[in-house]
């Protein structure tokens, strides 16, 4: 015997002589009230004595019993309400998958009586694109013993899924062996709201691209003379103002072509503005051909168009226009009518930094002086502003 036997009935032994001092004490004041036995036998009496304390004590056991069942009855009332009427689903499954018990939520949430969830595995409970995710943190809850935590779907018996949290514990049964608890919490109000929350965040990033799009279109077409897709005359002047900033700060040389298309009139009134508009989209394509990309090109106003060249004094650009000019002149522009070309006359201005009051402007004027010097002089022709 051990040591917590001897202890066990050492305590039993203590309890039923506590029991019997209560009894006595019983006897005796019904005795008070009764009056002793008319009985002379001594024997007689004692044994009559022990009946009645036998009989105490067996009202005062049942007394205890009452009471142990009444408070055996509340602990079930509060086991049912905690555990079969929890809010969540209770679960305890063994090391091999199968359902050792379950509570009615659990029940209720698969669709199923408790009894049918017993000796079931509870893998036929859950879709089978999710089962490889419950194998992995079974596996894991077994392994490691730490608490595993998983969402996954699971289906109903009459096949309608729904998402559950799955929230893992192991224990040890009476026999000692692992078994897994298991609480279920439904998640499919969660999940919808969180598939509907994506929806709504991908359609908006759908119209913020969408719109982004279209400011930036918005953007071009401000910034871009719609006929031949070169910089406005707007556009050009912001770009210009800084250029001509850095040029001052940094004391580099910047220079203005500004040119037009000899008898430009003429192409409208005897060919039409059709043609005189694919004589400009022409002058454009050709005059860019010719150009680096910090060069700034643009359409200054009707058949007028204008290119900024940073860090170029006017003799370097002088080559350029010419190929500009050359370029223009050479291209052969075919129409319903036939094929006809254009010329240009072309001026060169280059910024004066020691000049007072030296502004973009002041070298735009520069390069058109330039430009009717070129024309005076017989057309398709360059000239450089000489002060």
């Amino acid at each position: 015997m051990t040591e917590q036997d001897d202890q066990l009935e050492t305590a039993e032994h203590l309890a039923s002589e506590e029991l019997r001092r209560h009894a006595l004490i019983e006897w005796k004041k019904r005795m008070q009230k009764t009056g002793p036995l008319p009985l002379s036998q001594p024997d007689m009496r004692e044994l009559v004595h022990e009946l009645q304390i036998h009989q105490i004590e067996l009202e005062m056991q049942n007394d205890e019993l009452r009471r142990v069942q009444e408070e055996l009855d509340e602990s079930r009332a509060r086991y049912f309400d905690l555990f079969d009427l929890a809010p969540v689903g209770y679960c305890t499954i063994s090391n091999k998958g199968l359902i050792l018990e379950a509570n009615l939520t659990a029940a209720f949430m698969l669709g199923v009586d408790r009894s049918a969830l017993v000796k079931q595995p509870v893998s036929h409970f859950i879709v089978r694109e999710d089962q490889d995710i419950y194998y992995l943190h079974r596996k894991q809850l077994f392994e490691t013993g730490k608490p595993q935590a998983c969402e996954l779907q699971m289906v109903k018996k009459d096949g309608a899924s729904f998402w559950v949290y799955l929230d893992a514990t192991t224990v040890k049964d009476v026999d000692g062996e692992p078994v897994c608890r298991i609480t279920m919490s439904d998640i499919t109000l969660r999940k919808q709201e969180e598939a509907e929350l994506l929806q709504v965040r991908k359609a908006l990033e759908i119209a913020n691209q969408k719109l982004k799009i279209a400011l930036a279109r918005e953007k071009l077409l401000s910034n871009t003379d719609v006929l031949t897709g070169l910089y406005n005359r707007r556009h050009f002047f912001e770009i210009a103002a800084n250029e001509f900033y850095a040029a001052v700060r940094y004391q580099h040389p910047l220079t203005i072509i500004l040119f037009d298309v000899d008898d430009f009139k003429q192409v409208n009134d005897n060919l039409g503005h059709a043609a005189g508009d694919k004589a400009l989209e022409h002058v454009a394509l050709a005059a860019a051909s010719q150009l680096r990309k910090i060069d700034v090109l643009a359409r200054y106003g009707g058949d007028e168009f204008i290119i900024l060249l940073p860090q170029t004094s006017a003799q370097d650009t002088f080559p350029v226009a010419e190929r500009i000019r050359e370029s223009i002149a050479n291209q052969r522009i075919a129409i319903d009518k036939g094929i006809f070309s254009v010329s240009t006359s072309i001026g060169i201005a280059e910024m004066m930094p020691t000049l007072d009051g030296e502004k973009i402007e002041n070298i735009i004027q520069r390069a058109d002086k330039a430009m009717y010097v070129a024309k005076a002089g017989g057309r398709n022709r360059t000239s450089i502003y000489i002060a």
